[in-house]
């Protein structure tokens, strides 16, 4: 814009002001829609007006000059964008935008990533490059979780929630249901516990029946330790069948501080 350019539009400006703001500035409205109507007509007899030194008026010289270099205006109103620049992708593959999470491919765990999102889409960039797009959500607290983006042990368990591990327990037994419940408290996110729910829920009740699983549960609570690991290890060490009062402390049999014999071999 050149210096006249810029002179011509401030003189437009203050155009306006002298004959539309200010006629209006003691006048109380009660509505928006009231206000735009007393400015409708103070604007169509500001464009009808004619020029004192050219011929016509400002709405003649739009319509012959101005209106046959416009555009079409865009079909969709402009979207502002904002972003989230290098944000690490947590365990559970999902990024966070204002409150919802957003699945990423499982194989960006640990990575980083920049997050552009708009009212209507959040698209997540790793190295330049879109590695997904969702719709945006407004739900806070929630998940949206896209099925290629989970690994194949989270895949299996598509469709079932907590709930409905919860719900097979109970048809184990009430020991059952109180492992299976402190494993899924024990994750940030429930998803993150599904593989050891499902490990005692279908791998070992597969092997061993509900009845075998219901004492190994019931040991393992004895043992302040709910766990799938613990489960296992008292159903291959047959320890559910002893009695309870002869069961040994099963951390003595895996500890992260115990070698082991295969060290000193």
């Amino acid at each position: 814009m050149s210096v006249l350019d810029k002179a011509k539009v401030e003189k437009g400006v203050q155009v306006v002001e002298q004959r539309i703001l200010a006629p209006l500035r003691n006048t109380t409205f009660f509505s928006v829609a009231e206000l735009n109507k007393a400015i409708a007509n103070l604007l169509h007899d500001l464009n009808e007006e004619p020029f004192q030194k050219l011929s016509g008026c400002r709405r003649s010289w739009f319509e012959s000059v101005d209106a046959p270099a416009l555009s079409p205006l865009p079909l969709k109103p402009f979207e502002f964008e904002e972003w989230i620049m290098s944000f690490k992708v947590p365990r559970d593959y999902h990024v966070k935008v204002l409150n919802h999470h957003y699945s990423v491919p499982h194989r960006l765990v640990g990575e980083y990533v920049d997050i552009r999102y708009t009212d209507s889409t959040v698209e997540v960039l790793h190295n330049n490059a879109r590695a997904a797009s969702h719709v945006r959500s407004w739900a806070e607290g929630q998940k949206t979780t896209q099925d290629e983006h989970m690994p194949a042990s989270h895949a299996a368990y598509q469709g079932i929630s907590a709930e409905k591990f919860l719900e097979w327990a109970e048809d184990v037994g009430p020991a059952t249901t109180s492992v299976i419940n402190s494993i899924l408290k024990s994750k940030p996110y429930p998803q993150l516990s599904f593989d050891q729910c499902w490990g005692i829920l279908r791998s070992l009740v597969k092997k061993h029946g509900k009845d075998a699983v219901e004492k190994a549960c019931k040991h393992a609570l004895s043992l302040n330790a709910p766990g799938y690991r613990v489960v296992k290890l008292v159903l291959e060490t047959g320890l559910d069948q002893m009695p309870e009062q002869l069961s040994m402390d099963l951390s003595m049999l895996s500890h992260a501080n115990i070698r082991g014999p295969n060290h000193y071999q």
